[in-house]
């Protein structure tokens, strides 16, 4: 297997379990994100960087583990050589991935997979994993694609000392509903402070900055608050251009007209990117042989790479965004359910009439009706996609393990947990990747510990009413949002690029598997009931976003791990 940049920290462990030595080993890839040891406290190395202070603070402690006062994205250790102990931390929402492969005699951690692979004998493929890929796209229990080697849960800390290795969560987005004024003058007031202070965080070194620049409120804001902070001179400097996918066949997509006002508004260069010309296939054997497996994120390796690239061309080595404003304003579907259980009728009936303007009746007695039998019918029997072959369904325990499981914990509690739901994390550690083929850093305002647990902790009513979502950020931004965007606008929806892109590029891929099947699925897939699914997408008719896992597995088998098994199989 070709050498892959990326650290790697070896612990020596003693038979009681305890660290005896630690040494790294590797170099880092990406010099403008990493961390280098020498600037790091004596026994904490960073493996994909360490947390970053607020501004006016005093750096975090680390060796003490005090993690309310870290922020941004961190992946790193801290060996305490008296105590002969080892804790690995990976950041609160999973911005920087970090994993591990344990033995009685070692322990060895990384934030990349295929560096812990070329220092393992031959790991082999973990069916469990690719069967639940294939079902879900969500592997679970943190595992990876290769046996033996594991992911380390977001806000979590992974510990080794004399009584054996463990997994703990160090932080939660939920501590309790908000004991402040809910007057909402009072919640715009905090709700502007902490953003500020989140924006101010991600712009306090001098490295050069892009925006990755939507049509939307999230992002609109970050990038407004950056100009009020500019003005107030609490920075330096604002993002040196922004940045907008850019579609002309699929104008049910484009958002440029309402970013280039918003740029042109708070005197930001504005650049379009154009993401139809770019085929999803032009980067992904790079993307899944870095990654080291395939990813949910498949879908957006056009637009992304598209993004990153123009970034680099304009100079920029870090990137903000607005990602995942939806998760902590938004309510899951749950949310319809909820109303049922507490008798809300009144309420129901509004936010039904409401959504149905958007959603089909279908989705809406779907997204209610779930979370009731997962809580009523718990051991209901658990539907498997068909095209997945029934030996593989049984050999893993497929059945029980997509069994939804409801916690028995308050709503708003599982709602705030959602920042830490397994599909946000493997997202991250997708475009984690994506940013280190270009040699980006992606910043995250809305990852903020503090903003998180502010936003969840708000009554529901001051975040998301009668299908209009982020009704506080509308009103604590007012003045820095173009005004189209001061009142709800519909999210835009880019499945129909999705689809396009799908046949478009992939199609005779497509075809192929069509006609000859998928060979290098034939121990996981039916042929004979994907073919139906491949038909429709052919025609036309409906895409099942399965596909792009199926393909992307298929890929990464025939394209990448066939390839690493024969270089290895040369270098014996």
């Amino acid at each position: 297997m070709a050498h892959t940049h990326g650290v790697v920290l070896e612990a020596t462990l003693r038979d009681d379990g305890s660290v005896a030595k630690v040494q790294c080993t590797g170099e880092p890839g990406d010099p403008g994100t990493f961390r280098p040891e020498t600037s790091a406290p004596d026994g904490v190395f960073p493996l994909d960087g360490l947390p970053l202070t607020y501004p006016g603070e005093t750096s975090p402690p680390l060796a003490d583990g005090k993690s309310d006062t870290w922020c941004g994205g961190f992946a790193f250790a801290v060996w305490d050589r008296e105590g002969q102990t080892l804790r690995a931390y990976r950041d609160h929402y999973g911005a920087r991935p970090l994993y591990y492969h344990a033995s009685r005699e070692r322990l060895l951690l990384a934030s990349e997979i295929p560096a812990l692979v070329e220092r393992l004998p031959n790991p082999g493929l973990d069916e469990i994993a690719v069967a639940e890929y294939l079902a879900t796209g969500i592997p679970t229990e943190g595992r990876s694609f290769h046996k033996g080697i594991l992911r380390l849960s977001p806000a979590s800390v992974l510990t080794a000392r004399r009584d054996g290795l463990s997994v703990e969560r160090y932080w939660s987005p939920w501590t309790g509903a908000w004991m402040g004024s809910t007057r909402a003058e009072d919640l715009d007031e905090v709700f502007r402070h902490l953003l500020g202070r989140a924006v101010r965080t991600t712009l306090a070194d001098r490295s050069p900055t892009g925006m990755l620049l939507s049509g939307g409120v999230d992002s609109s804001g970050v990038l407004g608050m950056a100009a009020s902070l500019a003005r107030s001179g609490a920075i330096s400097r604002m993002p040196r251009v922004a940045l907008t996918l850019a579609f002309e066949e699929l104008t049910q997509c484009d958002e440029t007209s309402l970013a280039m006002r918003t740029a042109a508004e708070h005197g930001v260069p504005w650049r379009p990117v154009r993401v139809e010309d770019t085929s999803p296939l032009s980067h992904l054997d790079s993307f899944m042989t870095r990654l080291g497996e395939p990813s949910i994120v498949t879908v957006n390796i056009a637009p992304a790479t598209a993004i990153y690239a123009a970034a680099q061309e304009a100079g920029a080595r870090v990137l903000l965004d607005g990602h995942d404003a939806d998760g902590i304003f938004t309510p899951s579907g749950a949310y319809l359910a909820e109303l049922v259980l507490r008798f809300r009728w009144v309420r129901l009936a509004q936010e039904w009439y409401a959504l149905s303007r958007r959603h089909s009746q279908r989705r809406l007695v779907r997204e209610c009706i779930t979370p009731l039998i997962a809580k009523f019918l718990p051991m209901r029997p658990t539907r498997i996609p068909g095209w997945i072959r029934p030996e593989l369904a049984r050999r893993t325990g497929l059945r029980d393990r997509l069994r939804v499981h409801l916690p028995g914990a308050l709503f708003e509690e599982r709602e705030a947990e959602r920042v830490h739901a397994a599909p946000v994390g493997l997202a991250l550690e997708g475009t984690r990747t994506l940013e280190r083929l270009f040699g980006i850093e992606g910043r995250h305002p809305y990852f903020d510990p503090a903003l998180v647990r502010f936003v969840v902790s708000v009554p529901l009513d001051h975040r998301f009413a009668r299908g209009h979502t982020k009704i506080m950020m509308r009103r604590a931004l007012g003045n820095l949002l173009p005004h189209d965007l001061r009142s709800a606008v519909p999210k835009t929806s880019y499945r129909p690029y999705f689809d396009w892109t799908l046949r478009k590029y992939l199609g005779p891929r497509l075809e192929v598997m069509y006609k000859d099947g998928v060979r290098s699925l034939g121990d996981y897939v039916e042929e004979s009931r994907l073919r139906p699914m491949l038909a429709d997408a052919l025609q036309g008719r409906s895409v099942d976003p399965a596909l792009w896992r199926i393909v992307a597995m298929d890929r990464w088998i025939r394209a990448v791990l066939n390839e690493e098994r024969h270089h290895e199989t040369v270098s014996a």
